[in-house]
């Protein structure tokens, strides 16, 4: 399911599915909550070559703030998140195991 626009039924619809920890999409990343974490994979779009630190750093860097003016935007949405950190993953896929990189606060981590 995709946030396309940040009010409507069709937000309501996606915030129902987003609360009962279904995966929505937001500008390409993937929303996922958890029970102690919310999760935001952003997808490793260059295939022919490996991200290095500081490329996976920028990207995840964009992908916070961008995460941040959704939920400052969405009020509704951050009552959801509430004070869960969010867990930004760079992967090859959305598929679990194709994990790159994690951002949490300011550590970067190669996984």
């Amino acid at each position: 399911m995709e946030i396309v626009s940040l009010g409507g039924s069709e937000f309501a619809r996606a915030l129902a599915h987003f609360r009962e920890g279904g995966a929505v999409t937001y500008r390409g990343m993937t929303l996922v909550l958890r029970p102690a974490e919310f999760a935001c994979t952003i997808p490793w779009t260059d295939a022919g070559e490996a991200p290095t630190a500081r490329r996976a750093l920028a990207l995840l860097t964009r992908a916070r703030f961008q995460l941040g003016a959704l939920l400052a935007s969405a009020p509704p949405l951050a009552s959801v998140v509430g004070n869960r950190e969010p867990r930004l993953v760079l992967a090859a896929t959305h598929a679990a195991g194709d994990e790159l990189f994690e951002l949490r606060g300011d550590r970067l981590r190669r996984l």
